[in-house]
């Protein structure tokens, strides 16, 4: 009879463990948890976006390090067989975990921190940047990797933007013009909590808070680009520009990609971060201005630095909440590059 006592009081525990109240539930604190993806002006994961969605078909904007950078005959020297195996059987089962839905988010997670831990440890950033045409500029050393699916023109149209903001990126009078114009709370401000008699902050709210809406101050924000734009070892910083197709927006880009441990490549010491972005083709073949991508790789490189603004429903609701000196830093940032570079254009 005892022994049939314990049985059942085993039986019990083991169903509790696997009741809903005892399920893993998904961590917002981990390093490894997917930050807010911001798609030029409207993030994704939120109510109020584009009426279009990027096209599933064309896009190459995963939360790594994409295959086409590392995917190659060079990189194989770094990542032997069974190494890129082991990535390609992840990368599968991470798509399939992505397909399934929100309610598998915790899995993909998982997989994608897998992934990330693979990378690190085969890659230093010299391996990638060693055949990458690089951009020298006063404070300035980077190496630019564009994704082979761009067309000819577009990665030339790509090359002259770059080329244009590196030159314009720190310059002290458009910062300043950008810092004097923007304001530490932009409009539209996400609510603050959940509802009026609960003290949870909404995610729009939570997200405000972690990340940088507007720097401290000229000098410091300089010194934020010129970490990025540089490393300490000498050898050039990196900008990855994937790509995608489908939305009515510009860009797109993963909230402080530059900061995150989990993505440092560290093959080699001191390890080293990467900007990561991606830029919507169709709008590359309807926009073959340069002057107009120099600012818009400013805007989402801030992004991938942690610079935030509210979200907007289109392009005119952005316009309309950044006038004067209300603007929000990143937008003021990239209207003030905007308007020095079609200078630069006009001078040629």
């Amino acid at each position: 009879m005892r022994k049939k006592s314990i049985l059942l009081i085993l039986i019990a525990l083991f169903l509790f463990s696997f009741s809903d109240e005892n399920k893993p539930k998904k961590s917002v604190t981990t390093t490894n948890s997917k930050p807010a993806l911001v798609s030029h002006s409207s993030s994704t994961a939120d109510t109020c976006q584009c009426v279009q969605k990027p096209d599933v078909r064309y896009l190459r904007h995963p939360y790594y390090l994409p295959a086409w950078v590392w995917n190659d005959q060079r990189r194989s020297a770094f990542i032997d067989k069974p190494t890129r195996s082991k990535l390609d059987s992840n990368i599968v089962l991470l798509n399939k975990y992505n397909k399934l839905g929100d309610s598998f988010d915790f899995k993909s997670d998982s997989v994608n921190f897998k992934i990330d831990s693979i990378l690190a440890k085969n890659l230093a950033l010299i391996d990638i940047t060693s055949d990458a045409e690089v951009t020298k500029k006063e404070n300035i050393n980077i190496a630019l990797k564009l994704d082979p699916n761009f067309t000819e023109q577009a990665k030339s149209i790509l090359r002259k933007a770059l080329d244009i903001y590196t030159e314009l990126a720190l310059r002290e009078d458009i910062i300043e013009e950008a810092f004097q114009n923007s304001i530490e709370s932009p409009t539209p401000m996400p609510p603050t909590y959940s509802n009026n008699t609960d003290s949870t902050y909404t995610d729009g709210y939570t997200t405000f808070l972690k990340l940088r809406v507007k720097p401290r101050g000229v000098k410091e924000f300089q010194q934020q680009l010129k970490n990025a734009f540089n490393t300490i070892t000498g050898d050039p910083a990196l900008l990855v520009i994937t790509s995608y197709k489908g939305d009515c927006w510009w860009g797109r880009t993963y909230y402080s990609y530059y900061y995150n441990p989990d993505k440092q490549l560290s093959r080699l010491l001191p390890g080293g971060n990467y900007l990561y972005i991606s830029l919507n083709t169709d709008r590359l073949a309807d926009n073959h201005n340069p002057a107009f991508w120099a600012s818009k790789l400013g805007h989402e490189i801030l992004h991938s630095l942690s610079y935030w603004h509210p979200i907007y429903c289109n392009a005119e609701e952005r316009n309309k909440n950044n006038v004067g000196a209300n603007k929000a830093f990143i937008v003021a940032y990239e209207f003030a590059i905007l308007k020095r570079a079609e200078k630069i254009i006009n001078k040629k």
